[in-house]
Formats: C-alpha cells, structure tokens, sequence
C-alpha cells in the first residue's frame, strides 16, 4: 500500500451575522455585475443605498459583507454567495501564537524558537536579517513555506443579506450614521490540504532558494529547542538530503533537518485540531466548525475530494484528532550523508 503523502480536509461553518467584511470598493463589482443583466435580471444582490443629495452616488461609509458574485448567463440571474475569507481562516487556525513580528529576527534564539514550533512548521514564516559583510552586504532571507492549503469559506444555504443603516454614538447626524450588511444564520463549506511533504524537511541550504535556517544558527539553537517543543525523545535528523520525487543524481543534495514520523504527526494534528475548534468572534457577529471529515491521500488517482463518504473520518473533538491514524506517513526524502 501507498504511503501517506497529504491529509485532505473538508468541513463546515456556521456563523450568526457577518464575520468578514470587505472595503467599500466592493460596491464597483455590484454595480458591475448589474449592468451585465437587464430589466428581466434576477438578483441576490443587496440594494445599494444612495445620497440623493450628492447626485445619487453610492456612500462611502458602507461596510459591505465578503462574497462571491456570479451571473449565471443562461438563467439571466445574478447572484451572491457570502464567504470567509481563507486569510481570515488562516489566521484563526494559528491564533494561539501573536503575530510575530520581523524584529524578532534580531534575537537568534527567539526567532529559532518560532521558526521549530508547530506554529511556525506549520504555518511557515519568512525573515529578512540586517544586512551584513558577511553575506557581502545583503540581507539573508530565511523563510519556510506554509504546510496548510485553505480555501475560502463560500456560503451554501439560502440565507439572504441585506444593508442597515447604524450609527456610532447613538445620535442620529449624518457624521455618525453608516451603512453594514447583515444577515442570519450562514452556512459555509471549506476544503484544505495539509502536506505532509512541507512538513517533513526544513532547508537549511541556499542552493535552491528556500533556505530555511542558516547552518550556523540550527547548530547553536536547534537541538534544544526541538527538545523543548517535541521532548526530549524527539528524533530528527541532520544532513544533506535528496528529494526521492525529483532525483536527478546523489549529488543533487540540500542540507537540512529531516523531521521523524512523530514530529510530522504533531504538527499535522496540531493543523487539525486548530481547524476543528475554530472560531471566528465579531462584535455583532460569530462562527465556528460544525463538521470536520478528514481523508489521508496516498494515491492522487484515487483519494481526492470527490471520494465516497464512507472513505472519510469524521473528527468531532480533540480526542478524535489524538486517535486520528498517521503511522504511515511517506518519507520523500533520500539521506545522502550525515552532517559532520
């Protein structure tokens, strides 16, 4: 049997008003959708307000609801579909570390210990250090791609939105007042990818432009900080590597840190166990998983988000994660040498 090469993932979202706004530019896409159509047209499509005192043009104070908008030609009907975006997902899902900022780069420990966390093998990162003589003058570039791929959150009931009129201080001026979409209860539906290849090796080698980590700073803080996240068992290896899918000879090699079964099982769970209890709190507004199904791929041919529903395992609490199954996972990577 195929080994494990990628964790597909669909679920559902259900959320009471609006989590995801958009800019007020929004409104340009509306009323260029409405022109496609003519007087026969049927529409989702909110009514615009308008200032009949400023030449009937569309406020500027309108918070509109992300979504997608669509016109379906042969039905003449144009019609929206309200959505979260995968950014907004995305940044759910991690939002047990802070955002991290780029001056932490200046403190080697501290930059290595996000840099080997689940947050940051996961999500992945990018930092740009000081430049230097020793990189004769320019700023190295660490960065490590991200292991989740997520698409938006794209509406599938029948709830329709509409826009209110609110207003800031309770007056009733004009100063104050503004306009928001709103709606009910929404469903959405979401599909994501977890690659477990992205999760098995970190580049710590400039040779094809994804260097990770700089040598130097893995052997001076690596091991001790791998210790800390994965414990003092946690195995890994170092040395030059060859990618087993794109072999062209052994000595087509990159050095870095080849991850065991184990730490690509955590920081996968980690993945799933941040989906399945997102939440998304707005102050008129929230949403939360629903439903989690979860499909570990071995053949792109045959596992693919179109598989029948008995392949699928529903994941419905933590501890479903935990019992979750990856003790068979690829290995993708073929060690050349060992580091010395």
């Amino acid at each position: 049997m195929n080994k494990i090469k990628q964790i597909l993932i669909k679920g559902t979202i259900k959320s009471k008003g609006i989590v995801n706004y958009d800019s007020v530019n929004q409104k340009f896409a509306i009323l260029k959708a409405k022109k496609l159509g003519n007087d026969e047209t049927k529409s989702t499509l909110p009514s615009l307000p308008v200032n009949k005192d400023d030449n009937g043009n569309i406020p500027e104070n309108i918070m509109f609801a992300k979504k997608n908008i669509e016109f379906d030609r042969e039905n003449n009907e144009i019609f929206s579909r309200l959505k979260i975006s995968s950014g907004l997902l995305r940044h759910e899902i991690f939002k047990d570390v802070p955002m991290v900022s780029p001056i932490i780069s200046n403190d080697k420990l501290m930059m290595t210990t996000y840099m080997l966390s689940r947050t940051g093998l996961a999500r992945g990162f990018m930092f740009t250090m000081r430049k230097d003589s020793k990189n004769d003058g320019k700023g190295q570039t660490f960065a490590k791609k991200s292991a989740l791929t997520i698409t938006d959150a794209v509406q599938t009931n029948n709830a329709m939105s509409h826009i209110e009129i609110f207003n800031n201080t309770g007056s009733t001026d004009e100063t104050s007042m503004f306009y928001k979409e709103t709606a009910g209860e929404v469903e959405y539906e979401f599909t994501a990818v977890i690659d477990l290849k992205t999760l098995r090796f970190l580049s710590c080698d400039p040779k094809f432009g994804r260097m990770a980590m700089e040598p130097d700073i893995y052997k001076k803080f690596a091991p001790s900080v791998l210790k800390s996240h994965f414990g003092p068992a946690a195995e890994y290896a170092v040395g030059d590597y060859t990618d087993v899918a794109a072999l062209v000879s052994k000595n087509y090699t990159e050095y870095g840190i080849y991850f065991s079964d184990e730490i690509v099982e955590d920081v996968a769970k980690y993945i799933l166990k941040g989906i399945l209890e997102l939440q998304v709190l707005r102050s008129s507004g929230y949403a939360s998983v629903t439903e989690l199904k979860v499909l570990p791929l071995r053949d792109v041919l045959e596992d693919n988000f179109d598989s029948s529903e008995d392949r699928w395992t529903e994941l419905r609490t933590a501890d479903d994660v935990k019992k979750f199954s990856l003790s068979d996972i690829e290995e993708f990577y073929e060690k050349v040498s060992d580091d010395v």
